[in-house]
């Protein structure tokens, strides 16, 4: 038996007699900690029903806890009501089409909370969910204005969910680089992340700045699109998010990839959804991470099934089976063997690498991590294309060679998209393939030339090449008119690998859809950095979509038996 009081901090004290597993439980729950003084656990309320009472149903709730605690069992059963499919919409909204049963029940959610997070893989509509119940708080008086933020390449997406979704007529702004925002006018605002504190260099000798951010939000519903960005909470992007949070009516998270970097990156969202549960940084981090005794790095993550459980307070996860059937998608890895010209450099400069980490040990290594990930990244750079780090003479590459006979077996039957991570690859395969009339999409590309891009690739059939940067065209972009999808080279992140296939495999996507990665291997079979690439990537996408750091790639041990080049 748990008796539950209320303690003066807000919090429910919970006492019990001396029971292991109950102990190991409050241990691992975020938010939790033990009072020496009132020699009991500190628990917020809201954790109650979402995670003690399934596993300890005898929890005794003192008279002076309940009125507290039937709000939270109220808001929990209506939830539990709502995500188990029991959902009546009675917000008279005009539906272009009807929505999916899954969009309606983000909507109810997004409705039923003030801070709340859509984290459904891509393509399950979590736009259209958040727009249609800010539609709804705007029409009952409940905030004058929404203020979305995205990433500058997903405005596009934007403009055309709100001409798609909201009713004729329905005025909202598109912010550029520096505008300041009409609120007299409209009532939508769409602006992207940078913006938020380019208005600011520093908040603390510039108050004007600062309270232009506030007073943008204040009363506001904030959508925060592409929220896993927001992972650093040292960032300035981070920072401004924070602030402008606070005054908001509000504050809604979209992500189709909720864990970019393990367990310790959600901790910044948590904390702005709700940070009585999230706790202190330090707490969660030690809750939820593995540390590296010795190096003080994040090695990976645990106890991720009880985050899981603690995070369904404030958010919801689908995967898209759940939302529509889509015609199915092959995933082909296709090995390219390096040119004698390629491998000479790769080896040169692998065994070189391989030979300064054998002179190095873990703490070296994480310490200098900037510079052992920029050697990562000149690899990964060579097994592409030598001519991005320095004077290339020869005229073709390994991978070149496959995408130019691909690319011709292919071109009359099917659009196709090339990602890369890297602007000057950008512009030698559009250089190569400019006999085709490719269109392209990078970081640089500016928000008309990137609208014109996409409508372009869509609509005219005679533009069946796109060539693309993974960072800068991988989210908020709607791209089923192709069906193919073939990846010259990677970084370690998963997020832009996982949001760039979902450009085409989505909702509305009528073939089967082939994605195709490109790993380069020594003349003498042996793999290359592109294979380690895809052994992270892959263990990211098995352990809950990424809960392994940056500690894991830069393992000393799997570094030098990655470079090994004979």
């Amino acid at each position: 038996m748990i008796d539950a009081y209320l303690h003066k901090s807000g919090k429910a004290m919970l006492t019990f007699r001396a029971d292991k597993e109950i102990t190991g439980t409050l241990q691992r729950l975020p938010g939790v900690s033990f009072s020496k003084r009132d020699g009991a656990w500190l628990v917020p309320i809201r954790l109650i029903p979402w995670v003690l009472e399934p596993e300890f149903p005898e929890i005794y709730i003192s008279k002076g806890l309940q009125e507290e605690y039937q709000k939270v069992k109220i808001e929990y059963d209506a939830m539990q009501e709502i995500r188990n499919g029991e959902v009546s919409l009675d917000i008279d909204f005009p539906f272009p089409i009807p929505p999916y049963a899954a969009q309606k029940i983000g909507i109810a959610l997004l409705l039923l909370n003030k801070r709340y997070a859509l984290f459904d893989q891509q393509g399950g509509g979590k736009s259209m969910s958040s727009l249609v119940a800010a539609w709804s708080c705007l029409k009952h008086g409940e905030c004058e204005r929404v203020l979305i933020i995205s990433q500058a390449f997903a405005k596009i997406a934007w403009d055309e969910e709100i001409k798609k979704w909201l009713p004729e007529g329905t005025e909202y702004e598109i912010l550029g680089p520096g505008e300041m925002a009409n609120p007299r006018r409209y009532k939508i605002h769409v602006i992207n992340y940078d913006n938020i504190y380019s208005k600011r260099a520093d908040p603390k000798k510039d108050p004007m700045s600062k309270q232009w951010i506030r007073e943008l939000a204040k009363r506001q519903i904030v959508i925060m699109d592409a929220a896993h960005r927001l992972k650093n909470h040292k960032a300035k992007r981070s920072i401004a998010a924070r602030e402008i949070a606070e005054g908001a009516a509000r504050v809604w998270f979209l992500t189709g990839t909720p864990v970019p970097g393990g367990a310790d990156s959600v901790w910044h969202c948590l904390h702005i959804l709700d940070p009585e549960i999230a706790g202190s940084k330090t707490d969660f981090t030690r809750k939820f991470s593995w540390l590296d005794g010795e190096y003080f790095s994040v090695k990976g993550s645990k106890n991720m099934e009880v985050l899981n459980r603690a995070m369904q307070t404030v958010s919801i996860r689908r995967t898209m089976e759940e939302f529509v059937d889509l015609p199915g998608k092959v995933r082909q890895d296709v090995e390219v063997e390096l040119t004698q010209e390629q491998a000479k450099i790769y080896v040169e400069m692998a065994d070189m690498m391989r030979a300064t980490l054998t002179r190095m040990d873990q703490r070296d290594i994480i310490v200098k991590a900037k510079s052992v990930l920029s050697q990562l990244l000149r690899l990964i750079q060579i097994a592409g294309h030598p001519g991005l780090i320095g004077p290339w003479e020869a005229k073709t590459t390994g991978k070149l060679t496959y995408l130019e006979d691909t690319i011709e077996e292919i071109i009359g039957s099917e659009k196709v998209i090339i990602w890369t991570n890297f602007i000057a690859m950008n512009d030698l395969l559009m250089e190569r393939f400019k006999r085709h009339n490719p269109v392209q999409i990078y970081g640089g590309t500016s928000y008309e030339d990137r609208k014109r891009a996409v409508d372009e690739f869509r609509n005219n059939d005679q533009r069946r090449i796109m060539v693309a940067n993974a960072g800068a065209g991988g989210e908020g972009i709607t791209l089923i008119s192709a069906s193919r999808a073939i990846y010259h080279d990677r970084t370690f992140s998963f997020p832009d690998f996982e949001e760039s296939q979902r450009r085409i495999y989505r909702p509305g996507q009528d073939k089967r859809v082939i994605i195709q990665v490109l790993r380069a291997r020594l003349p003498n079979g042996l793999p290359t950095i592109d294979h380690y690439i895809d052994q992270i990537l892959l263990r990211k996408e098995q352990e809950s979509e990424s809960i392994v750091g940056d500690a894991d790639v830069l393992n000393r041990g799997n570094l030098i038996n990655m470079l090994r080049t004979s």
